[in-house]
Protein backbone atom coordinates (compact mmCIF):
# COMPACT_ATOMS: atom_id res chain seq x y z
CA UNK A 1 0.00 0.00 0.00
CA UNK A 2 1.71 3.37 -0.87
CA UNK A 3 -0.22 7.30 -1.09
CA UNK A 4 0.07 9.73 -3.37
CA UNK A 5 -1.52 12.45 -0.92
CA UNK A 6 1.54 15.28 -0.27
CA UNK A 7 1.11 14.57 3.88
CA UNK A 8 0.34 11.64 6.27
CA UNK A 9 -3.67 10.91 5.70
CA UNK A 10 -5.45 8.74 7.79
CA UNK A 11 -8.62 6.66 6.86
CA UNK A 12 -10.95 3.61 7.01
CA UNK A 13 -9.99 0.11 6.11
CA UNK A 14 -12.06 -3.58 5.89
CA UNK A 15 -10.58 -7.20 4.94
CA UNK A 16 -13.40 -9.03 3.43
CA UNK A 17 -11.87 -13.06 3.62
CA UNK A 18 -14.42 -15.14 2.52
CA UNK A 19 -15.49 -18.94 0.89
CA UNK A 20 -16.51 -18.79 -2.63
CA UNK A 21 -18.84 -22.13 -2.19
CA UNK A 22 -21.03 -20.82 0.41
CA UNK A 23 -19.78 -16.54 0.94
CA UNK A 24 -19.10 -17.64 4.54
CA UNK A 25 -16.35 -15.58 6.30
CA UNK A 26 -13.40 -17.18 7.17
CA UNK A 27 -12.17 -17.18 11.04
CA UNK A 28 -9.76 -16.78 13.12
CA UNK A 29 -10.66 -20.09 15.01
CA UNK A 30 -11.11 -22.55 11.91
CA UNK A 31 -9.00 -20.63 9.60
CA UNK A 32 -6.49 -19.56 11.49
CA UNK A 33 -6.89 -16.21 10.10
CA UNK A 34 -4.70 -13.60 11.15
CA UNK A 35 -3.48 -10.06 10.00
CA UNK A 36 -0.36 -7.78 10.02
CA UNK A 37 1.75 -5.29 8.49
CA UNK A 38 0.60 -2.57 11.03
CA UNK A 39 -2.99 -4.06 11.27
CA UNK A 40 -4.22 -6.81 13.36
CA UNK A 41 -8.02 -6.69 12.90
CA UNK A 42 -10.76 -6.90 10.15
CA UNK A 43 -11.07 -3.13 9.72
CA UNK A 44 -10.49 0.10 11.00
CA UNK A 45 -8.21 3.10 10.73
CA UNK A 46 -4.62 3.36 8.96
CA UNK A 47 -2.27 5.81 8.78
CA UNK A 48 -0.04 6.06 5.43
CA UNK A 49 2.25 9.30 3.90
CA UNK A 50 3.74 10.25 0.36
CA UNK A 51 7.11 8.87 1.89
CA UNK A 52 5.97 5.49 3.12
CA UNK A 53 5.07 1.93 1.68
CA UNK A 54 3.77 -0.74 3.40
CA UNK A 55 2.53 -4.23 2.90
CA UNK A 56 -0.28 -5.47 4.18
CA UNK A 57 -1.08 -9.23 4.66
CA UNK A 58 -3.81 -11.85 5.36
CA UNK A 59 -2.69 -15.06 6.27
CA UNK A 60 -4.77 -17.96 6.69
CA UNK A 61 -5.29 -22.57 6.00
CA UNK A 62 -6.70 -22.78 3.10
CA UNK A 63 -10.82 -24.37 3.12
CA UNK A 64 -11.56 -26.89 1.39
CA UNK A 65 -13.51 -24.29 -1.51
CA UNK A 66 -11.38 -21.85 -3.15
CA UNK A 67 -11.58 -18.24 -1.33
CA UNK A 68 -12.58 -14.51 -2.63
CA UNK A 69 -10.40 -12.09 -0.53
CA UNK A 70 -11.55 -8.05 -0.95
CA UNK A 71 -9.43 -5.04 0.77
CA UNK A 72 -10.96 -1.93 0.67
CA UNK A 73 -9.15 1.68 1.81
CA UNK A 74 -11.55 4.92 1.84
CA UNK A 75 -13.53 3.12 -0.60
CA UNK A 76 -16.18 5.67 -0.54
CA UNK A 77 -13.17 8.12 -1.40
CA UNK A 78 -14.45 11.08 1.45
CA UNK A 79 -11.28 10.47 4.29
CA UNK A 80 -9.60 11.96 2.44
CA UNK A 81 -11.37 13.40 0.09
CA UNK A 82 -10.26 11.44 -3.46
CA UNK A 83 -11.45 11.58 -7.60
CA UNK A 84 -10.38 8.30 -9.15
CA UNK A 85 -11.19 5.59 -6.74
CA UNK A 86 -10.75 2.73 -9.22
CA UNK A 87 -7.45 1.66 -7.10
CA UNK A 88 -9.54 1.76 -3.85
CA UNK A 89 -10.70 -1.68 -3.66
CA UNK A 90 -8.45 -4.69 -4.39
CA UNK A 91 -10.68 -7.99 -5.12
CA UNK A 92 -8.93 -11.50 -5.44
CA UNK A 93 -10.08 -15.02 -6.25
CA UNK A 94 -7.58 -17.61 -4.26
CA UNK A 95 -7.99 -20.69 -6.07
CA UNK A 96 -6.89 -24.60 -3.87
CA UNK A 97 -3.30 -25.38 -4.44
CA UNK A 98 -1.64 -28.50 -4.27
CA UNK A 99 2.21 -29.02 -2.32
CA UNK A 100 4.18 -30.59 -4.88
CA UNK A 101 6.80 -32.59 -3.63
CA UNK A 102 10.09 -33.11 -6.20
CA UNK A 103 11.36 -35.97 -5.80
CA UNK A 104 15.70 -35.59 -5.59
CA UNK A 105 15.68 -37.75 -9.26
CA UNK A 106 13.96 -34.55 -10.51
CA UNK A 107 16.18 -32.24 -9.91
CA UNK A 108 18.39 -31.21 -12.93
CA UNK A 109 22.44 -31.43 -13.06
CA UNK A 110 24.03 -28.22 -13.67
CA UNK A 111 24.20 -28.74 -17.84
CA UNK A 112 20.61 -30.58 -17.92
CA UNK A 113 18.26 -28.35 -19.44
CA UNK A 114 15.33 -30.70 -19.27
CA UNK A 115 14.00 -33.89 -18.29
CA UNK A 116 10.66 -35.62 -18.61
CA UNK A 117 9.26 -37.39 -15.92
CA UNK A 118 5.83 -38.71 -14.20
CA UNK A 119 4.33 -38.88 -10.96
CA UNK A 120 1.50 -38.43 -8.55
CA UNK A 121 0.98 -35.77 -6.07
CA UNK A 122 -0.80 -35.62 -3.15
CA UNK A 123 -3.55 -33.11 -1.96
CA UNK A 124 -2.44 -31.21 0.95
CA UNK A 125 -3.84 -28.29 3.11
CA UNK A 126 -1.67 -25.72 3.09
CA UNK A 127 -1.40 -21.76 4.65
CA UNK A 128 -1.99 -19.11 2.44
CA UNK A 129 -0.27 -15.43 2.65
CA UNK A 130 -2.00 -12.87 0.55
CA UNK A 131 0.34 -9.70 0.47
CA UNK A 132 -1.15 -6.53 -0.51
Amino acid sequence: MRSTFPKRETTKFSWNVTRKSDGLPLTAVENQLKFSGGVAAESGEISISKTEKRRLTVSFVMPESDVRIQFKINEDGKQPEEVLLDNNVLDSDVLGAVRLIVPRELKLPYDMLTKKKKYTCQAVRLPYSFPI
